[in-house]
């Protein structure tokens, strides 16, 4: 299941960035997989350790930034009226 995930977001990776069925798109989606293949030695560890703090510092920088806009947003639409 890990691989058919990796081939399916790599198909969509190289098919945002070059057109579906030309060799651009093959040598694209080619070194896309070698580059994900050698990130991938770096150790599921590692990564999780890295991001996983990261995406949630992320997350509770955008409640706060909706958190303010909620409350910024009436006081613009009372300026047009």
């Amino acid at each position: 299941m890990i691989f058919n995930t990796a081939t399916s977001m790599f198909y969509s990776f190289g098919a945002r960035f070059t057109k579906i069925e030309t060799t651009k798109f093959k040598v694209f989606s080619l070194f896309a997989g070698i580059i994900g293949f050698a990130l991938s030695f770096v150790g599921f560890t590692e990564l999780v350790a890295l991001f996983y703090p990261l995406i949630g510092y992320l997350g509770l920088v955008l409640i706060g930034v909706l958190i303010y806009t909620s409350f910024r947003m009436p006081a613009k639409t009372k300026e047009r009226d």
